[in-house]
């Protein structure tokens, strides 16, 4: 006898139809992986941002509380020079905004970088009774407070600077 065996498969019909589908499936999640991928990349970006800003601010601060006397006797403090955006002690150590580059120049080596991309750098030197501007008598500043920002991210802190206030 002749017996016909049963192969189970796909018709070609029931495979256009899955091809279609997965097809539809994936168009419309393209979009979504899209955004998501985005998002995650701004993330990232900003992330970094707040780390370097962070990081500068930091060692913003420990440049601040490190400042020195004129002389030991004094409670005046070494500022040579100030403006809204650079400062420079005595001995040549200096912070300055050049184009979007804070620079940090220590101990009478080259300029190094500090922050890249910088959009705002903002200084603010305060007297002893938290509210007096010293720009204008620079020795009598006991407070430092720094306004820095890189593209979206703003960070303020303020700094006290250790001799001004007898901690040595």
């Amino acid at each position: 006898m002749n017996r016909r065996t049963r192969i189970n498969a796909f018709t070609l019909v029931e495979l256009l139809a899955t091809l279609a589908l997965v097809g539809a499936l994936a168009g419309s999640a393209t979009p979504l992986v899209l955004r998501l991928a985005d998002a995650h990349h701004a993330a990232v970006s900003q992330r970094d941002q707040a780390e370097s800003v962070g990081a500068a601010m930091e060692r913003i601060a420990r440049f601040v509380r490190e400042i020195p006397r004129v002389a030991a006797e004094s409670d005046e403090v070494a500022i040579a020079s100030a403006s809204a955006s650079r400062f420079e002690l005595s001995s040549g150590d200096s912070l300055e905004l050049t184009g979007q580059t804070l620079w940090l120049v220590e101990d009478g080596a080259a300029a190094s970088p500090l922050l890249q991309g910088t959009t705002v750098f903002e200084l603010a030197f305060i007297g002893g009774d938290g509210t007096t501007d010293t720009s204008g008598d620079l020795g009598q500043t006991q407070r430092v407070d720094v306004r820095i920002a890189t593209g979206d991210f703003e960070l303020r802190s303020s700094a006290f600077i250790r001799v001004a206030r007898g901690d040595e």
